[in-house]
């Protein structure tokens, strides 16, 4: 009977994750897997060399190394997968400190079938994933530091908080703020001085290691102009809450609610872990997203909230045992991961339909360039949705690629320098002369777009004396090699 206690909830959590896996199916979705590949290459210096801005390097180098060894779509499906087992793997964790396995799982069902937790997967947020799973293990190790003592504890606090400042920037700062929260509620329960004394350098130590490991990345990202893309930026409050849980806005804002009320009305029991961290999830976080309506801080948001619902729900249960009071909030936590099914199966399946632009097309395009290795610089042009879709062709390729985009979905000005020039070559009106001309300055040997994103091509390849030849079209991507460069063959 244990070993099927342990074996179920493996078994069940399993399930979601093959679901999950199976709808990314062969290419996965999103363009920030493509950007990840190109900074690692960057790193390694294997390419990259266009690549705006800087990014905390723990997921850029993983997915590096692991293109050395295996296939990069299957190496970038693995660590997307990886992302989304990271934060349902914490949560179970957390959830299993103070509840039992029971009620933990469906804590962790719960969170998994978030659509905020599946778009991240979808749209390629990876390391956001994986430092939203470092921030809750790194608040759910300091709060048994801070019960116990222990020094292995103290180590992962360290450990977890070294990984959210390795995987992203934000989440990094929303641990800390996390773990000084955290720290802050111990306080109200009195310490002796000597454990006061010590377990605050501990967290003195673990916050400065983490703080030097995310140190570079903040100065690059100061020195590079880094600024929220503006598709981000202008959320309101609402729209960032519905963008992040449209597969059931009603239910999370109410799981949200009731979150906050089960916090509050459970503060007796501050002491225990779960409460510290759900309070954190909650409280620490939620003025930074009233304040600058970011979505990403939401799927911390809904992790706190349904941790607080399921932690008052257990306690309810272990007070009334075996009545009807008490098996029917049970039946309740155990039916929500169930009705949540059916919606987030379709959401997710609409999400990865979305953010796919990666098929057969583009890796070919790509391996076709790669193959060749162009001295010049290679224009891609911006999908119809004005998509950077050259992030791929630059972390499959390692050519030096000008990404063209709508300035709207990017973070640097030198990203948006480079989309303002790949933007001039697909101008209304633009000859092939004057396309030669623009590109023989700027160092463009080619042009890469897909066919049915721009149909200015047509009247390129008829006019009497075009400067531009066809080297490689499969009916769906086309390049263009500019005259006086090597066309090769398609």
């Amino acid at each position: 009977m244990v070993v099927a206690g342990r074996i179920v909830p493996v078994l069940l959590l399993g399930a979601l994750v093959v679901r999950r896996w199976e709808q990314i199916g062969p290419y996965v979705s999103g363009l920030d897997g493509g950007n990840w590949f190109a900074i690692g290459r960057r790193l390694f210096r294997d390419g990259g060399a266009t690549v705006g801005g800087v990014y905390p390097p723990l997921i850029p180098v993983l997915l590096s190394l692991g293109q050395r060894v295996a296939d990069a779509l299957l190496v970038a499906k693995v660590v997307g997968i990886g992302s989304f087992v990271a934060v349902i793997g914490a949560t179970y964790v957390v959830a299993r400190r103070d509840t039992n396995r029971w009620f933990a799982l469906s804590i962790a069902m719960t969170i998994g079938l978030a659509n905020a937790l599946t778009e991240t997967v979808a749209f390629g947020g990876y390391p956001q994933n994986y430092a939203c799973a470092f921030a809750l293990l790194a608040a759910y190790a300091f709060a048994r530091y801070l019960a116990e003592g222990r020094r292995s504890s103290l180590l992962g606090t360290a450990a977890a908080l070294v990984g959210a400042a390795l995987s992203h920037h934000l989440f990094f700062a929303m641990s800390c703020a996390m773990v000084a929260f955290i720290w802050v509620v111990w306080l109200t329960e009195r310490p002796k001085r000597d454990a006061l004394i010590a377990r605050t350098v501990g967290m003195s130590a673990a916050v400065t290691i983490a703080l030097a490991c995310v140190l570079p990345t903040f100065i690059g990202l100061w020195r590079a102009g880094y600024a929220p893309a503006a598709n981000i930026a202008q959320y309101d409050l609402v729209t960032a809450f519905q963008y992040a849980t449209h597969d059931a806005p009603f239910f999370w804002l109410g799981v949200m609610i009731l979150g906050v009320v089960a916090t509050a009305c459970s503060a007796a029991r501050r002491a225990t872990t779960i409460w510290k961290v759900q309070s954190a999830l909650l409280l620490a976080v939620l003025p930074s997203f009233l304040l600058t309506h970011e979505a990403r801080l939401i799927p911390l948001l809904l992790i706190g909230a349904t941790l607080a619902v399921g932690a008052a729900l257990h306690a309810y249960w272990v007070q009334y045992g075996k009545t009807v009071r008490g098996i029917m909030p049970a039946l309740g936590m155990f039916s929500i991961p169930l009705l949540l099914w059916v919606p987030s199966d379709t959401s997710a399946i609409r999400s990865f339909a979305h953010y796919r632009v990666l098929d057969r097309s583009l890796v070919a395009a790509a391996g076709w360039l790669d193959i060749r290795h162009p001295d010049g610089r290679i224009v891609v042009r911006d999908d119809r949705r004005g998509w950077p879709v050259g992030w791929w062709f630059e972390g499959l390729t390692g050519a030096p690629i000008i990404v063209g985009s709508d300035e709207k979905y990017l973070f640097f000005p030198s990203e948006r320098d480079r989309a303002r020039l790949a933007s001039r070559f697909f101008a209304p009106n633009m000859s092939t002369r004057q396309v030669a001309d623009l590109a023989h300055r700027s160092g463009v040997t080619y042009l890469v777009f897909r066919k049915r994103d721009w149909i200015g091509w047509r009247a390129w390849i008829t006019e009497p004396d075009p400067q531009v030849r066809v080297v490689f079209d499969d009916n769906e991507y086309m390049i263009l090699a500019v005259a006086d460069q090597p066309a090769g063959a398609a």
